[in-house]
């Protein structure tokens, strides 16, 4: 009996490695667009959000940008269209401050918007962290900082989702995906609230995933490590720290592989670190998480102290 527990035990384990190892570094990914298909994409003027934009702009999607500077969004639909490396797209800007503006004035806004393309993706890509980036305890953050943790990170994608899946549905075939974090996972102290956003991000896309599967709509959710961006505040890339573009490509090239599930890290690097730390006892880790997060939060203030004087 033991015996057939362990054959079929690592028969699992070798499947499992053999559609991981096939899913990274083999498959080549199903996403195509036509002429008239756009791609929503919040929080596209830095980071993983611009990272999207160009990669999707690569793929020949046409793009929707949402970010709160409309300066901003200028530059980047300039720099999409008539830099060296221009794109063949369509752009759409829309100017939303997702902590500021009112949902009763940026709902009606994005569904203007779009009311008249033909929408197949969405990049739920929006989100902040704490105040400055600093960690920070539960108790000692401020209550404006929480809700502007929850405004933007949850009800804001939620409301921006509610929006644009209309479209996606029309459209025969769609694309939501959510930009979680591994701090969704492996929860993360002085990180509480911004932690607990992720997870709820992960537990709704996965039950969103179910409902949507019969109007041929995919819903994933990314679980990235270390991203170069100005919320991270890490300067250069490694092989442990990626850019928002190589997070992009990595993702979308594996649209379409067999057995996805509906969370994951898409860089290979990341998903092994997160299989490592899952083997690994879940008081240890929050214990680690702790000393490390109040290292992180001493150099930050010691530094914000020092720019000030």
């Amino acid at each position: 009996m033991f015996t057939t527990i362990g054959i079929i035990a690592t028969l699992y384990a070798l499947f499992s490695i053999a559609v991981w190892a096939y899913r990274n570094f083999v498959h080549k990914s199903t996403l195509k667009f036509t002429s008239d298909q756009y791609s929503v994409v919040t929080g596209a003027t830095a980071g993983i959000g611009e990272g999207y934009a160009e990669e999707l702009a690569s793929r020949k999607s046409n793009l929707v940008l949402v970010s709160r500077s409309q300066s901003k969004l200028d530059d980047l639909a300039a720099k999409l269209l008539f830099s060296e490396t221009k794109y063949n797209v369509k752009v759409v800007t829309v100017a939303i401050d997702f902590a500021k503006d009112k949902s009763s004035e940026y709902v009606p806004k994005l569904r203007d918007a779009i009311k008249p393309l033909n929408v197949t993706t969405l990049i739920n890509n929006v989100g902040v962290n704490n105040a400055e980036n600093i960690p920070i305890l539960f108790q000692e953050q401020p209550e404006q900082d929480q809700a502007d943790l929850i405004n933007v990170n949850l009800h804001a994608t939620l409301n921006v989702t509610r929006v644009v899946i209309p479209k996606l549905t029309a459209s025969g075939k769609g694309l939501i995906i959510n930009l979680g974090s591994y701090t969704g996972n492996f929860p993360t102290p002085l990180n509480a609230v911004y932690s607990g956003t992720k997870a709820f991000v992960e537990a709704w896309s996965s039950a969103l995933r179910t409902e949507l599967a019969n109007k041929r709509v995919e819903v994933l959710n990314y679980t990235p490590m270390y991203v170069q961006t100005a919320m991270t505040q890490i300067k250069k890339t490694s092989l442990t720290v990626i850019n928002g573009r190589k997070l992009a490509s990595d993702s979308l090239k594996q649209l379409g592989a067999p057995l996805l599930p509906s969370s994951y890290s898409p860089y290979y690097v990341h998903s092994l670190t997160m299989f490592a730390y899952s083997l690994l006892p879940a008081s240890f880790l929050s214990s680690k998480a702790l000393g490390v997060m109040n290292i992180v939060r001493s150099r930050m203030l010691k530094k914000k102290q020092t720019t000030t004087n």
